[in-house]
């Protein structure tokens, strides 16, 4: 008992450790793993919220009502397509102009240069930014105008990011040099304005309080805004620069859950593509592959061209690390196959061997025939010989007669002894069987326990290991299997039985592979189990349930009791006089 109590102990210590050693960004991985098999639906949310506000469009009268309604169709459509983006800034342009609002009209031109560089046309975006009077704006519009300068030089320097460092440095310096200047006219209380400071505070070194601020705001939040995927972006980023690697991935997968709930086809690349390298030299090749596949197929959507080269490479990188692990299976199989050919050329030799063995049985099987041809030969011979000795003569008929008798005896043990083999290769077979079905059903138990502590579920696994119907449900399996292996190798078993019940008692079975009880018990008696004990163990039932079937067995028997117990072993056997 105190090494059952020592060992569960052990067992419960090292579950414990397991579950310390995984890391928290496992279960935050599965529930991207689930969000990314449900992209179709966050899209339809996506695309509800879309047609719900252009229904309300379709039904607005006035030109204030209008516009703002297209303003909110801009802003989702801003990351999922550019070209309806495009559009509704046009719109907007044009009302704001009817309107009479000048201003409003400046802030859609800088709106329409902030569509062009989503789908990666920065000359464009370029030209139309330098086309703004920056002096004429206000202080309300100038904010967004230096973030979507800041925005066109970052997007240059990504996209130039093979052409030089030199080159690339000089755009990202003037993206920085934006960054401050939006820093100092945006409100601290614009969405946007706590992102552009975590940037800020990448030069400075200092992430004291912008991080503390980036996790209650990630800790928090629903995931399912581009804000929520940038902020847990910059967060991530944070926690590598400061080398704790678990974290990092950690808010890394938490932007990317944002990024495919918020139902975002643009900029999704910038966290996922960045999990997708960590998957990469992790080894998780499938999740690295799904991953840059999700990045590639929602900018190939969108279109945009700065972060597709980008795309491009870590798919050659991910193309090559499938190319090697193919070839290392290739290598596995080649080998595998090897050893079946092997092992077939030697049950071929196996085979061969005992061909050779049943020839020559057979060959000394027919000497033995013609051995007893002569001997039967020899006897008559000496009868003609001894024709006169009638008494002996009548004394070797006799002999002979008890001999016949005793061939037909060793005839008909001979077929039960064959029938006995055939039961025997059969109850191995079945036994086999089993013994292999349950170490299936070990195994998936097995699994089912390490998933559940992998996991975490302490609860379920609790309620799993104590409940007893997995237990019940495999009784009953084994029950049903034992009624067919009997009845298959003994398939007149019922027969006989009822041969020796009265006629009003005979035994109908209502499934004709399946026993009860009462059949079980006497099964198992014509087995050989006579101990009442033994049974019960087998049956999982009582003691005094295995009494109780047995009186009532005898009581409907049409003859002795020890007549039946001589002929309860012979039950759906050989009958006598065949083989």
């Amino acid at each position: 008992m105190n090494i059952r109590v020592w060992g569960l102990c052990a067992f419960v210590c090292l579950v414990l450790m397991g579950c310390r050693q995984t890391p928290r960004y496992e279960r935050e991985l599965e529930r991207l793993d689930n969000a990314l098999a449900h992209n179709e639906e966050w899209v339809m949310r996506k695309e509800h919220a879309i047609a719900q506000l252009r229904s309300k469009l379709a039904n607005a009268v006035q030109d204030e009502e209008r516009y703002w309604i297209n303003k909110d169709l801009y802003r989702e459509y801003l990351e999922f397509d550019a070209d309806s983006a495009g559009y509704y800034v046009e719109q907007n342009i044009a009302l704001a102009a009817q309107m009479g609002k000048p201003e409003d009209v400046e802030l859609w031109r800088i709106e329409r240069a902030m569509v062009l560089i989503q789908t990666g046309q920065l000359n464009e975006a370029e030209h139309v930014l330098k086309s703004i009077d920056r002096q004429a704006l206000t202080e309300r519009i100038l904010p967004y105008y230096y973030a979507r300068v800041m925005s066109l030089n970052h997007a240059y320097s990504i996209y130039i990011e093979d052409m030089g460092t030199e080159e690339r440095s000089r755009y990202f310096a003037q993206a920085l040099l934006y960054r401050d200047s939006v820093l100092l006219c945006m409100p601290p209380n614009d969405p946007q304005f706590l992102n552009i400071k975590a940037w800020d505070s990448f030069d400075a070194h200092d992430y004291g309080g912008i991080k503390q601020q980036l996790k209650e705001r990630v800790d928090h939040s629903s995931l399912n805004t581009p804000e929520d995927a940038i902020s847990a972006y910059n967060l991530a980023a944070m926690c590598r620069e400061d080398g704790n690697r678990e974290d990092y991935i950690y808010y890394l997968v938490r932007s990317a859950i944002a990024y495919v709930q918020s139902g975002c086809r643009n900029y999704a690349s910038e966290s996922i593509q960045d999990l997708s390298k960590v998957m990469l030299d992790k080894g998780d090749l499938n999740r690295a592959y799904t991953y840059i596949n999700y990045c590639s197929s929602n900018l190939y959507s969108f279109k945009n061209r700065a972060y597709i080269v980008r795309i491009a490479r870590l798919q050659e990188d991910i193309r090559k690390q499938y190319l090697a692990r193919e070839q290392q299976h290739e290598v596995l199989i080649n080998g595998s196959l090897t050893a079946i050919s092997v092992l077939l050329v030697g049950l071929l030799g196996a085979f061969c061997y005992i061909c050779r063995q049943v020839r020559k049985l057979r060959l000394r099987g027919g000497q033995l025939k013609e051995a007893n041809a002569a001997l039967q030969t020899s006897l008559v011979e000496k009868e003609q010989l001894h024709a006169g000795q009638r008494r002996l003569n009548e004394e070797l008929q006799r002999a002979n007669h008890e001999q016949t008798e005793l061939n037909e005896r060793l005839s008909r043990t001979n077929a039960l002894l064959k029938q006995a083999n055939v039961v025997k290769e059969e109850y191995i077979g079945y036994a086999f069987s089993i013994c292999a079905d349950y170490m299936s059903k070990l195994d998936e138990f097995r699994k089912t326990v390490s998933r559940k502590l992998k996991t975490g579920q302490l609860k379920d696994l609790d309620h799993f290991l104590t409940s007893d119907t997995m237990m019940q449900g495999e009784l009953k399996g084994f029950y049903r299997t034992f009624d067919e292996v009997f009845l298959f190798l003994f398939p007149n078993f019922v027969d006989d039985l009822n041969k020796l019940l009265l006629p009003d008692k005979q035994v109908e079975l209502k499934d004709e592979v399946h026993l009860n009880t009462d059949l079980r018990i006497v099964a198992l008696m014509s087995l050989g189990f006579t101990d009442a004990n033994k049974i019960a163990e087998f049956l999982h039932c009582s003691t005094q349930s295995v009494y109780n079937s047995r009186r009532l067995t005898y009581g409907r028997l049409a003859i002795p009791l020890k007549e039946f117990k001589e002929r309860v072993t012979t039950l759906g056997r050989v009958a006598e006089g065949k083989e």
